[in-house]
């Protein structure tokens, strides 16, 4: 005799997760939620600690490392946050998505061959920084580059 390994299933209890969403009622159809009342369950939340219970001051540090891929090829961070709109430009510019939609409508054949390398003989190379943000980008690396080692250090404890 062979046990099964499966139990039976919980049956599924909905509640809505925020005031917003619609409530099932007493007999289980949805229900609008009416905005003029206040739901009374509702509790505030705690502020946010930013000391521990003996004083000490909490700190969170979190460094994030990209690696973008098409397929197998490696493309640069800068091409693919560009092309999906986020790239530098002034306060208001709308330039950076104009770009990217542009160079999106040209299909999905010739969006892999700009992926693959075509952003490297590209007119309008809109992702690239200005001389002064990739110097300033590149002096804030040298100190990013020491916290992560520091942070890499701790995994030995």
């Amino acid at each position: 005799m062979i046990p099964s390994i499966t139990t039976p299933s919980t049956p599924l209890i909905t509640e809505p997760s925020t005031p917003g969403e619609p409530a099932l009622g007493v007999n289980r159809k949805a229900a609008l939620l009416d905005a003029s009342r206040v739901d009374t369950k509702l509790t505030s939340k705690p502020a946010l600690r930013t000391h521990d219970d003996d004083g000490a001051l909490i700190h969170c540090i979190a460094v994030s490392t990209y690696c973008c891929k098409h397929g197998r090829v490696t493309i640069p961070p800068n091409i693919a946050l560009a092309i999906s709109g986020f790239s530098l430009t002034e306060v208001g510019d709308s330039s950076n998505w104009e770009n990217a939609k542009r160079l999106r409508e040209r299909g999905p054949k010739s969006m892999a061959d700009f992926l693959r390398g075509g952003w490297k003989t590209e007119e309008n190379k809109f992702w690239e920084l200005s001389p002064e943000v990739d110097a300033e980008r590149a002096r804030r690396l040298v100190d990013l580059k020491k916290l992560t080692e520091g942070l890499d250090g701790l995994r030995a404890y």
